[in-house]
């Protein structure tokens, strides 16, 4: 059984973090059996479940889970269901300074790990210095740095693999946040077109400038600009708002990065 507790609702076909004692994995809804009516304790079927509602739901985990039975041991019968977008249950805080901001802790908790081995790679570079001559001041740091280095990039490692085998790709809440910057985000395209055309570079900054600081939709500002259209047609200063030229190279960058892996 499931008490969702999320202001988001809880949908069949999503994937979740799912704490159990220590162990996080993956965990995909596959169907929710029956939602239980509080007031009658009728068993109603549902799609999605919304916060503070009970249900019976079927699990499917990346990584085994080992159990037991709730009435014998909370602990090790029950677990935890995360958003693993916001990475937060709706009890926690997220950032305790930020009140909007909710943490990304896994892969914090990555870069903090990622820190620390740093720190034993500089350790074993100081061992280096009397190689020929070693003594008790290398095996001493030796015995330290060689099980903890190595069990933290295992859990470092792992912890990352969970992170990019359940990455959630919102290309549509991608496109609004760039469409909230006005085309502001394209003003560096701008910029170098006037360049290329002639103008003085400090002289195109302050004409772009005087419109991204005014707010507003930028295309729209600059078309109106006497001195940019003396330079741009509205044909080319159309094309320089249009997202796929920034994505011209990703099929090479992917290629490359594939290549060298």
């Amino acid at each position: 059984m499931v008490v969702w507790m999320h202001e988001s609702p809880l949908v069949v076909g999503r994937t979740y973090v799912a704490k159990h004692t220590t162990r996080t994995v993956r965990a995909t809804v596959k169907a929710i059996r029956y939602r239980v009516d509080v007031g009658t304790l009728e068993h109603v079927s549902a799609s999605q479940l919304a916060m503070n509602e009970i249900a019976e739901v079927e699990l499917e985990t990346n990584l085994p889970l080992f159990f037991d039975a709730y009435t014998e041991s909370r602990t090790t019968g029950s677990l935890i269901l995360i958003d693993g977008v916001s990475c937060a249950l709706s009890t926690e805080k997220g950032s305790s300074a930020m009140t909007h901001k909710r943490n990304p802790i896994l892969t914090e908790n990555v870069c903090g790990i990622a820190r620390l081995v740093r720190g034993y790679a500089m350790v074993a570079l100081e061992n280096m210095a009397l190689w020929h001559e070693r003594d008790i001041s290398h095996s001493s740091v030796e015995r330290v740095i060689a099980p903890d280095a190595t069990i933290a990039l295992d859990f470092a490692l792992a912890r990352m693999a969970g992170v990019v085998e359940g990455l959630e790709v919102r290309p549509e809440a991608m496109a609004a946040n760039l469409a909230r910057t006005s085309g502001a985000v394209f003003s560096e395209q701008v910029l170098l077109a006037l360049v290329r055309k002639g103008v003085a570079r400090d002289q195109a900054y302050r004409w772009i400038q005087r419109h991204a600081l005014a707010g507003g939709d930028l295309a729209t500002a600059l078309a109106g600009d006497a001195d940019v259209r003396a330079h741009l047609s509205a044909e080319e200063l159309a094309s320089l708002f249009d997202i796929t030229h920034s994505l011209r190279h990703i099929d090479a960058l992917f290629a490359r990065a594939l290549e060298d892996g």
